[in-house]
């Protein structure tokens, strides 16, 4: 057995090997990395088919089927290997260039499958027998040469994606081994036999070694197992933005969601820094915003480290439910506490809140600069009897309309009772006199409905009347001047205190 027979060996080993690797990835999860693969398996099953041809034929026909085999499918099976160890390191081609490739190895392959009509691939060729076998001698065409070139071009792009993965990520050992060892193989595969002068090719082997290094990049690192299909699909579908940034912040990938919010990331290129397209997120990733809003929609920002060191994630999660629900549940604890400590007729603070503010004064040491007010609105039965509740309503709310404005922004109004006003003042500067005489130009000013005039009797008091003085002979002081107040009223009017 000669060298001759033990590489024919090989390349029918390498063929049954593919079509097993065929299998494999056929049968495999399914995802655009597998479809890739799957089909590069395909081209270079196809391409080591014509090799064995070529190896069994013994005339100038039976070999021009096997070219024909091996040039159809040889440029398309190196471009996808370009293809998928591009995707295997995270990187993508541009899509210009992707197009103008297709578009070549269709046309290659076109003039392959009609090289016997005419000379652009093959000026002229003929059959050597060699004794066990025959080899085709050819003068070569345009086309060849082209082809040729986009081998060694292919090649040697896929070199570079290797190298330059390699140095990114030297600690990854496994990743980096596999990955220099399927794009050496073909390679050296390709170059041996030219150095030698073999007549007999070692690309079926090195497809197949190939194709078994990319059934182990699948197994191994489960490139596109079940678990990473869904876990990819639901980070692609998710309502949250992602976009992945390399240790040197150069842009590194980005879910569906990120592309909508920024549509600049749909052509930006990775391993690029996205400065000048979206000079935005330099601040987020500074940290310096955190918070975006697109179209009524709230993301919070926040920045997530990658594992080891190896970058960043740029976090554009959806809040805009959580704030709404926020701002309606504030909403509801704001109306309760309205309730709670609000007189709902005259917007003053209520009873509860006015007996709150009295224990709060009365755990003080001692009381600070205060002045009280007790007022009682006179009429309010009469009212209510003569011209009915809405009138009397409305006499409340004028009366504390009228509060309000007197003693704002220092006083804090209380309504106490049915028509009992109680008046808080903290630091008040103006004397007792002067909080008289503008309680009675604003009552006399004041109109109502239905011709109804205000009247309120009313008493004060305050903490400089005596040193060391509590709250409630505070509170006594002011009652016993309002009820005095009170009766100078009666006494003026002629009315019936019973009425009041």
């Amino acid at each position: 057995m000669n060298l001759h027979d033990i590489l024919v060996i090989l390349n029918y080993i390498s063929v049954l090997v593919l079509f097993g690797c065929t299998a494999a990835v056929a049968t495999h999860s399914e995802s655009r990395m597998q479809k890739l693969a799957l089909m590069v398996c395909v081209c270079l099953t196809c391409c080591s088919l014509g090799f064995l041809f070529r190896i069994e034929a013994r005339t100038a026909e039976g070999l021009i089927i096997g070219q024909k085999l091996v040039y159809a499918f040889v440029t398309h099976g190196m471009f996808l290997m370009l293809l998928f160890i591009l995707d295997y390191c995270g990187y993508k081609m541009i899509k210009g260039f992707r197009l103008l490739f297709h578009t070549l190895n269709l046309l290659i392959s076109a003039v392959v499958l009609t090289l016997d009509h005419h000379p652009l691939f093959y000026k002229s060729y003929w059959a050597v027998d060699m004794g066990s076998y025959s080899v085709l001698k050819k003068d070569y065409g345009f086309f060849h040469t082209l082809a040729v070139g986009l081998f060694a071009l292919y090649m040697a792009l896929a070199v570079a994606t290797a190298l330059v993965f390699s140095l990114k990520n030297y600690r990854r050992r496994g990743y980096v081994f596999r990955l220099i060892l399927a794009v050496a193989v073909p390679c050296v595969a390709y170059i041996i036999p030219k150095v030698f002068d073999w007549e007999t090719d070692l690309q079926p082997f090195a497809f197949a070694i190939f194709s078994v290094l990319v059934l182990g990049m699948i197994y191994r690192y489960n490139l596109y197992d079940t678990d990473n299909i869904a876990a990819a699909y639901s980070i692609r579908s998710m309502s949250d933005a992602l976009i992945v940034f390399g240790a040197d912040n150069s842009y590194k990938g980005c879910n569906d969601r990120a592309k909508v919010l920024f549509p600049a990331l749909s052509s930006a290129i990775l391993d690029t820094r996205l400065s000048s397209e979206l000079p935005e997120l330099e601040a987020y990733l500074s940290g310096e915003k955190s918070e975006y809003t697109a179209d009524d929609t709230i993301f919070d920002v926040s920045v997530r480290p990658i594992e080891g060191d190896a970058g960043r994630v740029l976090w554009f999660r959806d809040v805009t439910l959580e704030r709404n629900y926020t701002r309606l549940l504030q909403s509801q604890v704001d109306t309760l506490y309205t309730y709670s400590y609000r007189d709902e007729l005259t917007g003053a603070w209520n009873r509860r809140s006015y007996e709150e503010t009295l224990t709060e004064l009365r755990a003080l040491p001692a009381l600070p600069a205060l002045t009280v007010a007790e007022l009682d609105l006179n009429g309010l039965k009469t009212t209510n009897d003569a011209l009915g509740h809405s009138a009397g309503d409305a006499l409340l709310k004028g009366a504390a309309q009228v509060l309000t404005e007197v003693f704002a922004p220092e006083g804090q109004l209380f309504r106490t009772g049915g028509d009992e006003f109680f008046v808080l003042l903290r630091d008040c500067t103006l004397r007792r006199e002067e909080l008289e005489r503008r309680l009675q130009s604003a009552m006399e000013h004041w109109q109502g409905p239905e011709g109804l005039k205000l009247s309120l009797s009313y008493g004060f008091s305050s903490t400089d009347e005596a040193e060391g003085i509590s709250v409630d002979e505070l509170m006594a002081l002011a009652d016993q001047a309002m009820y005095a107040s009170k009766r100078r009223y009666y006494e003026q009017s002629g009315k019936d205190r019973r009425k009041r």
